[in-house]
């Protein structure tokens, strides 16, 4: 027996409050991050001036972020260009393309 059904031999063996201590503990391992998002209690303050002036000047592409230096449109229009070619290139048949593996056994003439 392998240690994973040795797992799930004891995992059936549970009763039902220690199986959802033990699911919240595995959650927690697994990601710790979504666990602590999940558990952390909602923002219940009111919104101060501060932070109601601050908001649209964090936006990207807001004019306070972009005279930080903050400019998106071109790096991510770059960067959807190389995903459409990527896609392409994948997405087309080898013998259109011409791209043919030495171990391919369909060579074309």
């Amino acid at each position: 027996m392998n240690e994973r059904e040795h797992a799930h031999e004891l995992i059936d063996r549970l009763p039902e409050m220690q199986l959802l201590a033990l699911v919240g503990l595995l959650e927690t391992i697994i990601d710790p991050v979504a666990t602590a998002l999940r558990k952390a209690p909602l923002d219940d303050e009111p919104e101060t001036e501060d932070e109601k002036r601050a908001v649209p000047k964090a936006a990207i592409g807001s004019p306070a972020a972009a005279a930080m230096g903050f400019r998106m449109k071109k790096p991510c229009a770059g960067f959807a260009r190389r995903v459409k070619q990527t896609v392409e290139r994948f997405a087309a048949p080898a013998s259109a393309t011409g791209n043919h593996h030495r171990s391919c056994s369909h060579r074309s003439a």
